[in-house]
C-alpha cells in the first residue's frame, strides 16, 4: 500500500544522513489525516513509487474569493479584509502585518460584518 500525500503541489523528499523528509505544499494530509506541519520525517528511505500524490484539493479562483470592508476605530477609516485561495483572511491594517490576526479579521469570522 502506497503513502497517501494529499497536498497543493507535488510532494518532494529530501534525503537525511538517515532519515528522509517528505515535504508537500501548504495544504498537506497523510493517509486522509490532516498534518500539521508542511514535512513528514520518515525513518529509513521513501521512493516515489512509494507515494501516491493526491491533487484533489481545490483551490477558489481570484474572482470567487471575498473581500469586506470594516470599519476602522479611527473616524472615517476602512480596511480591507481579503479571503485568499486557501480561505484564510488578510487585513490591510498595520496590526495585522505584525502580527498576522487583528480584530478586523476576527470580526469577520464571528460574522460581526
Amino acid at each position: 500500500m502506497k503513502l497517501q500525500i494529499k497536498s497543493s503541489l507535488n510532494p518532494a523528499i529530501v534525503r537525511g544522513k538517515y532519515n528522509d523528509t517528505i515535504v508537500a505544499g501548504t495544504i498537506f494530509e497523510v493517509n486522509g489525516q490532516p498534518w500539521k506541519h508542511h514535512y513528514l520525517q520518515l525513518k529509513g528511505r521513501i521512493t516515489f513509487d512509494q507515494i501516491e500524490w493526491l491533487n484533489g484539493i481545490t483551490i477558489q479562483k481570484k474572482d470567487q474569493l471575498k473581500e469586506w470592508k470594516v470599519k476602522s476605530s479611527k473616524a472615517g477609516k476602512f480596511y480591507t479584509i481579503r479571503e485568499t485561495p486557501h480561505g484564510k483572511l488578510t487585513c490591510d491594517c498595520p496590526g495585522f502585518h505584525y502580527r498576522r490576526n487583528c480584530r478586523h479579521t476576527d470580526e469577520v469570522k464571528n460574522g460581526a460584518v
